[in-house]
């Protein structure tokens, strides 16, 4: 038996390594890839279409990437791929990814001086820099992309991390699973 610093075993730290190598991974996939990868959807699949709807443009893919709270495309793409990757994986990391960006939004909540933002004549509460309409990129206001939007994507990451590995797989997909990669 090896050992590896002050007592712990050499394959603890092993895995120990491996399971935050894993954590990092999925956080980055959820956080920041799920993000990523919902404006290469919404570009390409909406400004092809302004040759034959005028009014969808440009404008309208920045209006729904960043501009409407709750950032609905970024949830349904991590929804997906949390589901479809957890189904693969099945990695328990995937289910902490929503953790960081949580920690973020308290931690900038209790303590960060967010600057006065003024919306119709009035001036919003901290919480209303992160959550709800009222502080919006064309505000000038950026706390709910640098934020929010990771937090959201990361927790429907992890939410559908969560119903990938609760609602069983079918039987044709098992019999599927069970054909070596030789025979395919």
């Amino acid at each position: 038996m090896q050992y590896y610093g002050g007592g712990i075993e050499q394959s603890t730290m092993y895995r120990i390594l491996t399971k935050s190598l894993w954590f990092l991974i999925h956080f980055f996939i959820g956080a920041i890839g799920v993000p990523i990868a919902a404006a290469v959807l919404a570009y390409s699949v909406l400004l092809p279409l302004h040759e034959f709807f005028p009014s969808i443009g440009e404008r309208t893919v920045h209006w729904i990437l960043t501009e409407t709270p709750y950032f609905p495309l970024q949830i349904l793409v991590g929804f997906l791929w949390g589901f479809l990757i957890s189904r693969r994986y099945r990695h328990v990391a995937m289910l902490w990814t929503w953790a960081v960006p949580a920690l973020a939004i308290s931690l900038a909540l209790l303590f960060a001086p967010l600057r006065p933002v003024i919306v119709s004549g009035v001036e919003i509460t901290k919480v209303e820099h992160f959550f709800g309409w009222s502080c919006l990129p064309q505000n000038h206001c950026f706390e709910q992309v640098a934020l929010t939007m990771p937090f959201y994507s990361a927790t429907a990451y992890a939410v559908g991390a969560f119903l990938a590995r609760n609602f069983p797989r079918s039987s044709a997909t098992k019999l599927d699973d069970a054909v070596p990669q030789t025979a395919r």
